[in-house]
């Protein structure tokens, strides 16, 4: 792995793994309506005390009662989009390249911590950064260094 596919990993890492992952969670309802519904227009105003989905059984049913077992027990106007337990942009790489971040602050945490700050918090300029990792510049700048070469070093083998 040269230097450039390197620095491409270290950067794909940096956005699987750091702060902009919070950006895939979906916003959930807690009244159990879609978003759909919210855009449209009212929220969901009526209650479901005393409701036993009589009238929508039979409505499915063509007339007959359907019984309660054959019948969803969620209210259609829930979301019921599922919520991957995965990340999409998650490659094998990105795996390889956290397993050997994992064994870098193993090995030494300071340099983690600047590689993590470095990569991961791609908003702050390079003096905040130092000060997240609570390093000084020059310091945090030789860290990120030693750790892109124990990383780089990791990944060749």
């Amino acid at each position: 792995m040269n230097a450039d596919e390197l620095e491409e990993a270290l950067i794909a890492w940096g956005r699987v793994y750091g702060t902009g992952r919070q950006d895939l969670v979906e916003d959930r309802s807690l009244t159990g309506n879609s978003t759909l519904a919210r855009i449209m227009g009212r929220p969901k105003q009526e209650s479901t005390v005393g409701r036993n989905g009589l009238d929508r059984r039979t409505a499915m049913g063509g007339g007959r009662v359907t019984p309660k077992w054959a019948v969803d027990a969620i209210p259609c106007t829930e979301t019921r989009t599922p919520r991957p337990e995965y990340d999409r942009r998650e490659t094998p790489i990105m795996g390889r390249v956290q397993t050997a971040w994992i064994a870098l602050y193993r090995t030494s945490v300071d340099q983690a911590t600047a590689l993590r700050v470095h990569y991961q918090r791609r908003d702050l300029s390079r003096d905040e950064r130092a000060e997240v990792a609570g390093m000084a510049v020059s310091r945090y700048k030789d860290s990120v260094r030693i750790a892109r070469a124990w990383i780089q070093g990791r990944l060749s083998d």
